[in-house]
């Protein structure tokens, strides 16, 4: 299966199936359904967006990396989500 995906300020991303192969079981009932999950997550992205309205965030540590400051952060959902 080949999917475009086009991404706009206004629409957000956007899927078109450009071409069909292989098994058709899979791709019903994996790839579509993958296809339709990534629709709704687009459709919801200020729920989802890693932000602390959704998400609350706890400095762990940090390190330098390549000579560059890395943090790493505790992150959990301030609501349940599938996504």
């Amino acid at each position: 299966m080949d999917v475009e995906v086009n991404y706009s300020l206004a629409a957000g991303k956007t899927f078109r199936i450009v071409s069909e192969g292989g098994s058709g079981l899979l791709r019903e009932k994996v790839l579509k359904r993958a296809l339709d999950s990534e629709r709704e997550a687009t459709q919801e992205a200020r729920a989802t967006a890693l932000t602390q309205a959704n998400y609350r965030f706890k400095l762990e540590g940090s390190d330098l990396q390549e000579n560059r400051p890395a943090y790493i952060f505790e992150v959990e959902p301030v609501t349940p989500s599938k996504f």
